[in-house]
């Protein structure tokens, strides 16, 4: 018979030995978690960040997933009660900065940007209406780059197995909140940093974004209200914050050097990711509503008129074409380079300052050249799935400059219309299908 003679030497190495294991899962976690491949980690993303919000893997609001068997999944496809969400929001300046113009100064004549985000959210409305089904072609996020946010969401047709039925829907609702910066901000980057702070505020959302405040609030009244009946469970909530940095009319108000402006373009779009990714952190009980948060940026630049020279005296054919409808009308020749002669026409509200604005654009249209060349190539380079739960899309010219001129579509050379505003709306839209 064998007898142990040191029972207490065992226990102690087996309290050794589970304490080593400890540490190493706890740090091969921890760099997972790192280094952005797994979708939590102890003590959950909330926890990783709160001891450092700046830190890169932070900048996504990765949620854990939840548990559930087949069959709860079947049922809750049959019930068709899960939720889309997306919130775009818009972060510009709140008016035309241009300096150098003197009568604006002078006769305090302010020049208020257009907001696109509410067009925005009008045009994706009207295009998919308020409901979903994941076998539509086409459809919203239906580009091979939204693969893993289809997924995630549940746009993606089940694997049958013991559902009866291979189609998941989705209720689709929108939503949008302006960051309209003051022009008397050292910078947009600045700007953006006095709008919404990055800092630990329980009260962020409602003090700077109050629609997804909003938001919640309807997603929180309505879970109450499910939770009485057996669809409640099935309330699976995903919600897509859309991102888009209009960067007005001053390239050196973004950046002295037109070169480095896409650097602070993607800058502001990462620094207004993570500090909405910071807010929801602080709000647990509005993190146990959703299933997942997927963060998409859509890179804009500045308007470059087709051949802006006022000395070319060819002419050629233009087009216009309706996005909404895709029809397409052919408008009289317009005389290339006379852009501000077209746009700048008798007929024009405020003809002096239409033409003043143009003359100031011609100085620094070689700015936004080269501010929108080094946009596209950034894109190129860094374009695409931009972090775990994220996307930054290539770059597009939404003002439809090169496609076709439309008078009606521009105040002057700097600023679109109403109608200018509603067609550069619906070509942002498309960038999400």
């Amino acid at each position: 018979m064998v007898v142990n003679e040191a029972p207490w030497l065992t226990r102690r190495l087996e309290i050794v030995f589970m304490i080593a294991m400890f540490l190493i899962c706890l740090l091969s976690d921890a760099l997972k978690c790192k280094n952005g491949n797994a979708f939590f980690c102890i003590g959950g993303s909330s926890a990783m960040c709160e001891r450092d919000a700046n830190a890169f893997w932070c900048d996504d609001m990765v949620l854990p997933p939840t548990p559930g068997d087949d069959t709860a999944r079947c049922e809750c496809t049959a019930h068709n009660n899960s939720l889309l969400l997306v919130h775009m929001v818009e972060v510009g300046p709140s008016l035309t900065s241009v300096p150098a113009i003197k009568s604006i100064r002078r006769n305090n004549r302010y020049l208020y940007r257009i907001p696109i985000a509410p067009l925005v959210v009008s045009a994706l409305r009207n295009r998919t209406g308020t409901f979903i089904t994941s076998n539509t072609t086409d459809g919203i996020f239906g580009a091979r780059l939204f693969a893993p946010l289809r997924r995630s969401v549940g746009l993606d047709s089940p694997v049958l197995g013991k559902c009866t039925k291979n189609t998941s829907s989705l209720n689709i609702s929108y939503s949008f909140d302006n960051l309209l910066l003051s022009p008397s901000s050292s910078s947009l980057l600045r700007g953006t940093e006095s709008m919404i702070p990055f800092k630990n505020d329980r009260f962020a959302l409602q003090k700077h974004l109050p629609n997804l405040q909003r938001v919640f609030g309807q997603l929180l009244l309505r879970r109450s209200t499910e939770l009485e009946s057996d669809r409640g469970s099935c309330l699976n909530a995903h919600l897509v914050i859309v991102i888009a940095v209009v960067p007005g009319t001053q390239t050196a108000w973004i950046n002295k050097n037109a070169e480095a402006v896409p650097t602070t373009l993607l800058d502001v779009n990462t620094y207004v990711k993570k500090t909405i990714s910071l807010y929801l952190r602080k709000k647990p009980r509005y993190i146990r509503l959703l299933k997942n948060v997927w963060f998409v940026g859509i890179p804009i630049g500045f308007p470059v008129h087709r051949d802006f020279n006022f000395s070319t005296d060819s002419t050629v054919s233009q087009s216009t074409s309706d996005h909404g409808s895709g029809e397409k009308k052919e408008n009289s020749p317009t005389t290339v380079g006379d852009f501000p002669f077209n746009v700048c026409h008798p007929g024009v509200e405020k003809l002096e300052l239409c033409r003043e604005m143009c003359q100031h654009y011609g100085k620094q249209v070689s700015q936004y050249q080269a501010a929108n060349s080094g946009l596209q190539k950034a894109t190129e380079t860094i374009g695409g799935r931009v972090g775990q739960r994220s996307f930054f899309l290539l770059y597009r010219d939404h003002f439809n400059t090169e496609s076709y001129f439309e008078r009606s579509y521009w105040k002057d050379c700097f600023q679109l219309s109403i109608n200018g505003s509603s067609a550069m709306a619906r070509s942002v839209a498309s960038s999400l299908f």
